[in-house]
């Protein structure tokens, strides 16, 4: 895998439609191949990065020294639940980061493996099929992986 794609396990495997020469099958999928943003993705990217800021100010506005020693954790050990987490407890509308990432993982960028091997790009018809608990993961994760590596560091 190089650093421009990443695998996202998903905890529930979806059910994906396929079509085939008899119309149409159902294949399983619990994973989702990534692939980083490119300038078609500007908006969305911008979008979440500056929910994360802003996020992370008001989380430094709160936090005592005490706490601030507590919850130091290195760059490189930052998961994508722990963006979430951030977010979840912030004035930011949590459901507008939903939205926005879903709108970003289903513009080109991800794309399903199927149980056959196969992969089928990654959809809004088949991010129905993804759990909520998987989709806050998958925004979060693809946020660390891709958006936040410059202002993390």
């Amino acid at each position: 895998m190089s650093e421009s794609t990443f695998t996202f396990e998903l905890s529930t495997p979806i059910e994906v439609q396929i079509k085939s020469a008899d119309g149409g099958d159902t294949e399983y999928a619990s994973e989702i191949v990534f692939k980083s943003p490119t300038s078609k993705n500007l908006k969305e990217c911008a979008q979440l990065k500056q929910a994360f800021a802003k996020a992370m100010v008001e989380a430094g506005e709160r936090a005592t020294d005490d706490s601030k020693a507590e919850t130091d954790k290195k760059v490189e050990d930052i998961t994508g639940s722990d963006v979430m987490q951030a977010l979840s407890v912030s004035s930011v509308e949590l459901e507008v980061v939903w939205e926005r990432g879903m709108r970003l993982l289903t513009s080109g960028v991800g794309n399903v493996v199927l149980s056959t091997g196969d992969d089928k790009p990654l959809s809004g018809t088949v991010m129905r099929n993804v759990s909520v608990d998987d989709i806050e993961r998958m925004v979060g994760e693809y946020a660390v992986f891709f958006i936040l590596k410059s202002f993390l560091s």
